[in-house]
């Protein structure tokens, strides 16, 4: 895995979940801000996904390469379903929504890491 796409897909993660949080604290629902992070977040998850999949048709091994997709795949929707459902919840309660999506983003950027550390 790339370092700096691991560190991209974590910051901004965690830039998601600050931008969620800070929105259910002043009582909004998920705004413009909300989902260009997401879009951002979705498509550096994507090149990633493509990087991994370039590195395993070569010569080089990835330590479960079933589960380094899964989480990959699933990552891809994390963000958009987040933001959908808080767009759905226009209370703040949807802002909260997108704020755990981006700490779970978070999460499984650093897991993403482990999987492809072990060789």
């Amino acid at each position: 895995m790339q370092d700096w796409l691991k560190w991209s897909i974590l910051g901004l993660g965690l830039l998601q979940a600050l931008v969620g949080y800070v929105q259910f604290r002043r009582k909004q629902s998920p705004g413009r801000t909300d989902l260009v992070v997401g879009g951002v977040l979705t498509l550096v998850v994507a090149v990633q996904l493509v990087v991994a999949a370039v590195v395993l048709s070569g010569p080089k091994s990835i330590g479960e390469p079933v589960t380094l997709f899964g989480y990959l795949v699933a990552m891809l929707f994390v963000p958009a379903a987040a933001l959908w459902w808080g767009r759905l919840d226009e209370s703040r309660w949807g802002s909260l929504v997108v704020a755990i999506s981006g700490l779970a983003m978070a999460v499984l950027a650093v897991r993403l890491g482990q999987i492809w550390a072990t060789r």
